[in-house]
Formats: structure tokens, sequence, C-alpha cells
């Protein structure tokens, strides 16, 4: 049997009056899903200010929950799992994996996808200890959303899993993001600073809301049609949802982002995010590492529907600690367009 390990987190005075299952995932959404914390629960793996709770207790400012993380999830019965292609790996060695997540696959089991998640595609991909077995899951660092594409950061070991949660509660971890949003933003360049948090009128969204966690997102335009803008996308934090609420809550919504208020466009039906990039400190060498993903085939068909835009922005001389040249040539190779070389010619 594995020892036991205890882990204690304090509840910041914005969650007051959130549900425990709930304010887990929120707090730590590196360990697991809603649905993850739930079972824990259940299974006594959380208490309360030493006590065990139910998940819908509601918590308060500064209570104490602590995890007994081995114990949090049993294991679960064996699964068919998921495939990966080779091609999604774009970096591997002994402490880690980037992985290109594709469009349509959620990272953890939930309700529906109990054998088709980024984990059980992992799987294959990691050694028996590599899965952290006392958690049920491999290490993943950080989420993305189902339709969301692009870089996704695991740890193989406890020790650097640990590290590269620090790093990104740090916001030592740079994800740099590619969005399509529907009608032209301006101005070209700026940030949104607004509170994210549950939508109270929809359970499925989250929305802009007073009492919300604090959450940032930058934005620079490269490319415009007359409807559309294509953007880059920095966040400071990385709150659930943040990307789209922010750009709905300009009335900008991502192309395809139907449960934010964007709709399809042709044979486009997902949405039009793509983690194009992650940089950050090995944890283990200290090497600077700087990994991009190449964008989903239905990319392509897009830009044929879109054609070459009717304006062409101009990259600043540096951009959220990208160089110019680092972000032109990115540019130019993620997007693979004729009038994505005009962008770089503009420098």
């Amino acid at each position: 049997m594995n020892p036991s390990r205890e882990r204690t987190i304090r509840v910041p005075p914005e969650f007051a009056g959130w549900r425990l299952d709930r304010t887990l995932a929120e707090l730590a959404p590196q360990s697991g899903s809603r649905t993850f914390w739930q079972r824990a629960i259940r299974q006594g793996a959380v208490c309360l200010n030493g006590q065990p709770v139910r998940a819908s207790t509601l918590v308060r400012a500064d209570d104490t929950i602590s995890v007994d993380e081995p114990s949090a999830a049993q294991p679960q019965p064996a699964v068919q799992a998921a495939s990966l292609d080779p091609a999604c790996i774009l970096y591997e060695d002994p402490f880690l994996l980037v992985v290109n997540k594709p469009v349509g696959m959620v990272v953890h089991p939930s309700r529906g996808h109990a054998a088709d998640s980024l984990v059980q595609a992992l799987m294959p991909w990691l050694s028996e200890s590599e899965r952290f077995p006392e958690l049920g899951r491999p290490g993943i660092v950080h989420r993305l959303d189902k339709d969301t594409s692009g870089c996704l950061l695991v740890a193989r070991t406890r020790d650097v899993h640990e590290r590269l949660a620090e790093a990104l509660k740090q916001r030592e971890i740079h994800r740099l993001y590619l969005g399509l949003t529907q009608g032209v933003v301006n101005p070209p360049q700026a940030t949104v600073e607004a509170p994210v948090g549950r939508d109270p009128k929809h359970r499925l969204k989250m929305a802009t809301v007073r009492q919300g966690r604090p959450a940032r997102t930058h934005w620079l335009a490269v490319a415009e049609w007359n409807a559309f803008s294509l953007l880059w996308l920095k966040l400071d934090t990385g709150r659930t949802h943040q990307i789209r609420v922010h750009l709905s809550s300009l009335g900008h919504p991502l192309i395809g982002d139907i449960l934010y208020g964007g709709s399809p466009q042709g044979d486009f039906a997902t949405q039009a995010l793509h983690a194009w990039q992650i940089r950050f400190d090995h944890p283990v060498t200290g090497r600077e590492m700087m990994v991009n993903a190449p964008l989903p085939r239905g990319w392509r068909a897009l830009w044929r529907t879109l054609g070459a835009p009717s304006r062409l922005g101009r990259l600043p001389p540096a951009w959220q600690g990208l160089s110019t040249q680092t972000l032109a040539d990115g540019f130019a190779a993620l997007v693979d367009q004729p009038w994505a070389q005009d962008v770089v010619a503009e420098l």
C-alpha cells in the first residue's frame, strides 16, 4: 500500500460560498476535474477544517481543505484507451511531455468520456510509475477545453509535476494562442482584465462577474477580414474558458464557439482557438523550452473559405516577451499561406 500524503489548501476569500467540489476543481485543476474531486470526497479523502463533508458543502474564506492524495482516487476499472497519433507528441524526455491535443478530445475522463480522454490516450506513452497510479491519472499540468487544440504539458514524475504546477502558479509558464474572432477587434492591440466566474444564468458557461476570479488576457491582431480578426492571445491567468469569455464579453466571440455566441464558418464548426506555443524553463535541466504546435487540418479549409485578409497588422518590436522575428517566423510557418508572408515582409 502506498503511504498517505496529505496536501493542505487554504480557501481564498473570493471562493467564499462556493461548493467544495467546485472549489477544488478551480484551485487544483492539475489534480483532476470536478468529477474527480466528487469521487475523492465520497471516498473520505478530503476534509474541510479537519472534518469529512459532502461535495455540496459551501466553503468559507480561510477554510482549510486537507486532501489525502494517494487515497483520493482508488484504482478505477480498466477502460479501452483512446488512441493518440504519435505526431501529437511534440516533445519528450524522461521528465515531461508536450502534447498537441487534438480538437474534440477532453483532457480528463468525465461523464460520457470514460474512455476517450487525453488521460487514457497518454497511457501507452507512460510507464506504470509515470501514470501516477495512486492518483489514477498522468501528471497533467494544465487544461485545454475539449474543442481547443494545441500544446499541453504533462509531467512524468511526481517531483516534476510539483515543480511545473508551482511554475504555473507563479506565471512562469507562458502560453500563446491563435484565435479567429467574429467582427473586427478594435483596438488591434490591448488587454482585457475582467474577473471570470460561473454564469449565474447558465450552469455550463462562465462569465465576467464581479465575484469571479481575477483574469487578464492580452491580444494582438495580425490580420483582419471584413467580418473577422485573427489574433495572438496570451494569458496572464488560466481561468476556465478565459479567452472565450473575454472575447465574447467584448462582442467578438470565436468563430464556431456556439456556447459563447459564435457561429460556424463554412465547414469549420468547432471553436477557432489553438494553443500554438508553450514556453517554460525545464524543471530539471533549467534549459529554456519553447514548443510550437501545428494547426489542425480544419484551419487550412478555413483559410480557403476566408481568402486573403483585407488588412494586415504590424507586429510591434516585441510582444509579451517574444521578439518580433520569433513571432513573425512562427506566424508564417503556422498559417502557411501566401498572405502570412506579407506580414513578415512588413517588418
